[in-house]
Parts: C-alpha cells; structure tokens; sequence
C-alpha cells in the first residue's frame, strides 16, 4: 500500500489508470499481473497444456564425438523416459536434434505407438541419431518427446513390451528410493561429465 500511495495511487480507478508500464517499473512482475487482473485477463489460473517434453545438454571437450554423442543421448533418453513416467504420460513421438561446432545442426524425428520406457526411447534416439551425418563435431544435443497424452493407453499384447514398462518402473523405484543413477543404463558408465 505505501509503494502504491507513494506512486500517487490512492483509489481503485487510480489503480486501474495507471500505465502496464509504470506498475511494471515499480512493482516488476506483479505489477504487470495486477494491470492484466484489472482489464479483464484471466491470469491466476492459466495453465497450459504440455506438448512436448525434452532434455537437453552440451558436450565437454572430452565428449565432441560421435561416440560421446551416443553416450550423452543414452543419458538424456533415461531422463527423459523418467520425465515421462513421472508425469504418468506417453508420448508418440521423438525428435534428436544435435547442433555442430562451428556452424550447422541436424534434426531428425519420428512417430511411434505409445512410449514411456526409457528402454523404447534409447532405441528410438539411436536410430535417430544413426540417420545424421556428422561433418563437425557436435557441440549440443537436444532429445525432445512431443505428441504426449495421459490417461488410459491399451495395454500392450506383447510380453516383452509388458516387460520394459515394469522394468522402467522398477528402476524409477530403486532410483527414486536410493538416488538418481544408482541403477542406470551401462553405455553412460555413470559417468560424472554428462
């Protein structure tokens, strides 16, 4: 109150008068927020919809290979698979995108059935990665699932499809209980630079 009287606000129609900018200036995000409340926006309790979910990271010196690329997105293929169980969602979709040294990147992506096991995911990511040419080396590597849905999924026909998914679960509860990467996939080594 003594910021908005010393700003010269002293009624309601004085609030509501005053510039987005002004309030912005002398209030930061919540005087911006305030102005939207005033003129009609609905902004408390916006929230929107998830669409895609990603992981990404740029490599040490020491990991500017193809070989430190593969052991880098087996990485960011279990987090991203763990992102996803967490937030009970399966995903349709996978995009690898590596940006090289210098100038340029590459992109690759593809559709799928439904996914969450980061078994799944480090496949997918790895057949990705086997269709981009390398003329540099990579320098950043960006791992997104996109066309995500929640809710019921038809259970899978296969066993061995079954299997990844508890495995995934599995995992997730030794991890979530004992730390992150007390269990992980052998091709990171649990290697502390990536």
């Amino acid at each position: 109150a003594r910021i908005l009287h010393r700003l010269g606000i002293d009624s309601p129609l004085a609030f509501y008068q005053t510039s987005q900018e002004k309030l912005f200036r002398h209030l930061q995000h919540w005087g911006k927020i305030w102005y939207l409340r005033l003129h009609g926006f609905e902004v408390d309790d916006f929230s929107s919809a998830t669409q895609s979910l990603g992981h990404s990271f740029v490599l040490p010196p020491g990991y500017r290979t193809e070989a430190g690329a593969k052991k880098v997105i087996v990485k960011l293929a279990s987090k991203v698979g763990y992102r996803l169980r967490k937030g009970k969602w399966k995903a349709r979709g996978l995009t690898l995108a590596i940006r090289f040294l210098g100038e340029g990147g590459a992109r690759r992506y593809l559709t799928s059935n439904p996914f969450s096991d980061s078994h799944t995911i480090i496949r997918l990511a790895l057949l990705l990665l086997g269709q981009i040419h390398f003329p540099r080396p990579p320098l950043a590597i960006y791992l997104v699932a996109f066309k995500l849905t929640r809710g019921k999924v038809q259970l899978p026909l296969f066993p061995e499809v079954r299997k990844l998914t508890a495995l995934a679960a599995a995992v997730d509860k030794i991890n979530d209980k004992y730390g992150p990467e007390t269990i992980y996939y052998g091709p990171t080594e649990a290697d502390p630079d990536i």
